[in-house]
């Protein structure tokens, strides 16, 4: 079935196996696309978090560091998404920290 999920209303992109999970203001759905296509597609409004997940730069409050020394993501909605989920890779921090200043 052909669902129309508004750009603005997407928190993040996940990959999941060969498809993508778009977690949205309405809740989540698969779709049948590539997360590098994704990306590329709206490379404006969103940031590659980590190899399999690509978040709205917009839906980002801060980053965060855990307990245990990692870097996540917390949304501004306050959605919790579960545990270790928007977890930044460090090979993709500098990027998001750019990215979250305007650059």
């Amino acid at each position: 079935q052909l669902k129309l999920i508004p750009i603005q209303d997407v928190r993040y992109f996940q990959a999941d196996q060969k498809y993508v999970c778009v977690h949205h203001a309405g809740g989540q759905d698969l779709i049948d696309d590539s997360l590098k296509s994704l990306e590329e597609e709206f490379a404006g409004d969103f940031v590659r978090i980590h190899r399999g997940v690509v978040v709205a730069v917009a839906r980002i409050e801060r980053v965060a560091k855990s307990s245990d020394g990692k870097h996540e993501v917390v949304l501004r909605d306050g959605s919790q998404p579960p545990e270790n989920e928007l977890i930044i890779s460090r090979r993709h921090l500098a990027d998001v920290r750019r990215r979250l200043k305007g650059g």
